[in-house]
């Protein structure tokens, strides 16, 4: 029963990820412009919330073994992060990302630079509260260890965000 529960969820999880993917320029400076924030993090903590985003503990069996998948009764998931550097945007030092419990989210690795870029919630729904800060899952955050090729490209566009324009 579980095995056919984990194909059910891998089949329809691949569709709206397909779909809600397409038509985003999702070039390393399309989602820079796209994004409230781009920074440089590490992740401390994690926080699953019940469905009225309440703080839980998790109870095994999961979907996914130790993390939960979208059957499992939980809304979602708060992370605390460090910031270690900004690109974009100025955020506190220490802050929250929600990642929701669908096929939509993005789970962090806990005590590893992460390279983010971050929006925050605007309109409100089933799972996203106005103000909440979000990661696309389709998008180009990436544990910055491994990907200094994308570090060193989100060096350069802050450094020509950053720079005064002229006025003609």
């Amino acid at each position: 029963m579980l095995r056919f529960a984990l194909i059910l969820a891998a089949l329809f999880s691949a569709i709206p990820a397909q779909a809600s993917c397409e038509d985003i320029d999702y070039s390393i400076a399309g989602e820079f412009r796209r994004s409230d924030l781009v920074v440089l993090v590490s992740a401390t903590g994690v926080t699953w919330l019940d469905d009225n985003r309440r703080p839980v503990k998790l109870k095994p069996p999961l979907s996914f073994g130790t993390m939960p998948g979208g059957l499992d009764p939980y809304l979602g998931a708060y992370y605390d992060v460090v910031l270690e550097k900004a690109y974009k945007g100025r955020p506190p030092r220490r802050f929250r990302i929600f990642s929701e419990n669908t096929t939509a989210r993005t789970p962090l690795v806990m005590h590893k630079p992460l390279l983010l870029f971050v929006k925050r919630v605007r309109a409100a729904d089933a799972y996203l509260q106005v103000g909440d800060l979000t990661v696309d899952y389709c998008g180009n955050s990436v544990r910055a260890d491994g990907m200094p090729q994308r570090v060193r490209a989100v060096e350069r566009l802050a450094a020509r965000h950053r720079k005064p324009r002229r006025k003609l």
